[in-house]
């Protein structure tokens, strides 16, 4: 009974903020946390989750944790029953807290050396909380939280004077980049500031931690290549949705604006045309971060990518932004183009929910103003941050600036 209160409490504390109506989500609203809890569910129930009914397409390194956390609960009743009991919810919000608790200690971090009050580092790391991505991830339970810390972790340390600290922040990105992959590109940063050790200790870290949980399970690094194809059958999926951050959803938002919302299916064109896409902003991004002028431009064009490039990439993704934006906030030195960024980081965070132009009634993915927003928010921002880089590497090749010495 205890457990059935304390989950009804939450549900309807964020229904009443329009955060989690089941239109938002695309599902029932009794399927809040179950990312975490499937995952719990299948890694306890079988040795190999790869070759099993489960069919994986996580990296190794996020499913032995999951076995681990597993234990907190009692899965024999599947799923949905772990997550409606006591400690169920319990071994949930212990393991989400804890590692909220770490992220918000590293915004904090991040924020410590640019000058800002206590109090202003606190108000600031409170209100990342209560931003739309943060929120409909801790809805979902989706193991991304760990990597929001890891990288939190290593955005607020891989520049500190302590050399314990720098070489915890490479751990922290292989760690990262062992969970969710795409992280990994951005040890591109130290290759940027021309620390070819750590960007290589940072390649060791990541392989072992990537490659060494296969041994885990049964069948070893045989399991490689059926990760490899359940990853293409995932990545082939919800390739354009109402809660979808990827780049064949943002063309198709923008071919279904220009054509008068008239469109009633999804272009084959729009998503091999956005898979292209896709692509071509991971690598602009990662070539014109090379010359931005601040720290947090160039981790934002490396991060947007990474967020735009997998398709699908869901709402909770873009908390990875959430520490890239702290230092933004924290930065004294502001420039005109800085307030267009506030109000663009501002459209990608709102929490508050404003329904659909297009209802999912009417057709299957909808049109949510929500992800509309934010969607063409972060787009917006990313191609700020490449017209600003590409102006400064035309003075660089001019001789005029040298975008590595003015980091700030």
């Amino acid at each position: 009974m205890l457990a059935w209160c304390i989950q009804q409490f939450i549900r309807v504390a964020f229904l009443g903020l329009g955060f989690f109506d089941g239109t938002t989500w695309g599902a029932s609203p009794t399927d809040y946390w179950m990312d975490f809890f499937n995952v719990n569910f299948w890694t306890q129930k079988n040795f190999n989750p790869y070759t099993s009914a489960f069919r994986s397409s996580y990296p190794p390194l996020i499913l032995v944790i999951s076995k681990l956390f597993s234990f907190l609960a009692n899965y024999a009743y599947g799923s949905p029953a772990a997550s409606d009991s006591f400690l169920g919810i319990a071994s949930y919000h212990l393991v989400f807290v804890g590692f909220t608790a770490l992220s918000f200690l590293a915004w904090l971090r991040c924020m410590k050396d640019r000058g800002v009050s206590r109090v202003y580092r606190i108000c600031i790391a409170s209100a990342l909380l209560l931003t739309a991505p943060y929120l409909y991830l801790y809805g979902r339970g989706n193991y991304l939280f760990i990597v929001v810390t890891c990288l939190s972790w290593f955005f607020a340390w891989y520049k500190s004077e302590k050399r314990w600290q720098r070489e915890l922040a490479l751990v922290f990105l292989a760690i990262a980049a062992g969970i969710k992959l795409y992280p990994a590109l951005l040890a591109a940063i130290l290759l940027k500031e021309r620390r070819f050790a750590d960007f290589f200790k940072t390649v060791v870290y990541t392989i072992a931690a990537f490659f060494l949980p296969f041994l885990v399970f049964s069948g070893g690094f045989s399991n490689i290549g059926v990760f490899l194809e359940n990853l293409t059958s995932f990545q082939g999926s919800d390739q354009v949705s109402d809660r979808n951050y990827s780049m064949p959803t943002f063309l198709y938002y923008f071919v279904q604006f220009a054509n008068g919302l008239g469109l009633s299916r999804v272009p084959q064109w729009v998503v091999e045309v956005g898979g292209k896409l896709s692509t071509i902003t991971l690598l602009v991004g990662l070539f014109l971060s090379l010359f931005a002028n601040r720290t947090w431009k160039a981790l934002s064009l490396v991060t947007i990518a990474l967020i735009v490039y997998p398709a699908p990439s869901f709402v909770y993704s873009a908390t990875m932004m959430l520490p890239v934006i702290a230092l933004f906030l924290a930065s004294k030195e502001k420039q005109k183009l800085d307030y267009a960024y506030l109000a663009l980081f501002l459209a990608m965070l709102i929490p508050v929910q404003f329904g659909y132009l297009v209802p999912p009634e009417i057709f299957p993915y909808g049109l949510s103003i929500n992800n509309c927003l934010q969607s063409f928010a972060m787009v917006t921002v990313f191609c700020l941050l490449c017209y600003e880089s590409v102006a400064n590497m035309v003075k660089w090749l001019m001789g005029k600036r040298n975008p590595i010495t003015e980091q700030k």
